[in-house]
């Protein structure tokens, strides 16, 4: 378990926004904050064919918060792409990301 926050403002737990195509990717990522009386878990680990294909986890999650609304998107990467843990982790924060700034206009 990376950490266990809580919180009553802004916050933002899962997989990151990767800065480059080569960031290190990890193989497990398990989070959970608490907001109020929530409390919000989640997890991803690679699973036991990618470990025997020695290839990476390619799926993501985020979970954000304003404070006051909650965002919460899960992301199965295309496995069958080199790249798509990338494209599973944007997804997710731009999804979250984006119901925040629709959500305040």
């Amino acid at each position: 378990m990376q950490y266990i926050a809580v919180m009553n403002h802004k916050f933002s737990i899962g997989d990151p926004r990767p800065s480059k195509l080569d960031d290190k990717y990890i193989d497990m990522r398990a989070n959970s904050a608490r907001l109020r009386r929530y409390c919000v878990v989640g997890a991803s680990v690679r699973g036991k064919l990618h470990v025997y294909n020695k290839v990476p986890r390619d799926d993501a999650f985020a979970v954000h918060s304003n404070g006051t609304w909650l965002a919460v998107a899960v992301s199965d990467g295309v496995g069958s792409r080199p790249l798509s843990r990338f494209g599973a982790s944007l997804a997710v924060n731009r999804l979250c990301t984006r119901f925040f700034y629709s959500a305040t206009k």
